[in-house]
């Protein structure tokens, strides 16, 4: 069997990632730096993909909602944008609703640190994960159910892009 790398997805595009951290006391071993984006990069690069653009932002403590707050969320955005990046990854954990907060304001994939990246596709694979869902769910039984903005909780979520 042929090995795929994520430079071989979605029609034969590359992947051109954003890459983020955020150094935080609270956080401590999660807390990003220069040497861990430098890995991060590293590790996008032999998944087949191009690292594009690293932003690094010191907060006393991680935003809530956005984790990196909105002003820098925003910057990201723009690099995103400026860059033909199609995917932003974090060097952090971030919860679900900062995964799902991130991608609406960058209006392209978010991944963080602890996420899976497979061959062929960059997978995310989550553990007890509470929000919306739209997509198949298939039941033990092998039946396959659509849903669209299906408030619940999963115990594993696996997301394509």
């Amino acid at each position: 069997m042929e090995r795929k790398t994520i430079e071989e997805n979605k029609n034969g595009a590359r992947d051109y990632a954003v890459l983020v951290g955020l150094r935080s006391p609270v956080l401590g071993a999660d807390s990003a730096d220069e040497e861990s984006l430098a890995e991060l990069a590293a590790l996008v690069e032999t998944a087949g993909g191009e690292s594009v653009g690293m932003i690094l932002q010191s907060r006393e403590k991680p935003d809530p909602h956005s984790f990196i707050g909105e002003g820098k969320a925003d910057e990201v955005r723009q690099m995103v944008q400026s860059s033909g990046a199609n995917l932003v990854i974090f060097d952090n954990d971030l919860t679900p609703s900062q995964l799902r907060t991130l991608e609406d304001l960058m209006k392209a994939p978010v991944l963080d640190r602890s996420a899976f990246m497979s061959a062929g596709v960059v997978l995310s694979d989550q553990h007890q994960v509470f929000g919306h869902f739209t997509g198949r769910i298939t039941l033990d039984d092998g039946t396959v159910l659509p849903v669209r903005d299906f408030f619940g909780f999963a115990e594993k979520v696996e997301n394509k892009w």
